[in-house]
């Protein structure tokens, strides 16, 4: 599975992707990210699945990719 990082969250982790090992539902795969990157969940962000915004809790499936992306200015 492979989550991919931006602005201050990909400074927090010190990369713009990972590669981790599945995990089956957003919930999940936020407490994976929390336990190894603490304080990750500070920041303000919304999670895209396969290239859109969703909704949390959702499932996942093996081979989606994973965004967790800021807010960005502009309107």
């Amino acid at each position: 599975m492979t989550v991919k990082f931006y602005g201050l969250i990909a400074d927090h982790i010190h990369s713009g992707q990972l590669d981790i090992p599945f995990q089956p539902d957003t919930e999940t795969l936020l407490q994976f990210l929390e336990k190894k990157y603490p304080g990750l969940l500070i920041y303000s962000f919304r999670l895209a699945v396969n290239n859109e915004i969703i909704e949390l809790p959702s499932e996942l499936v093996e081979n989606d990719s994973i965004a967790l992306i800021p807010p960005f200015p502009g309107g």
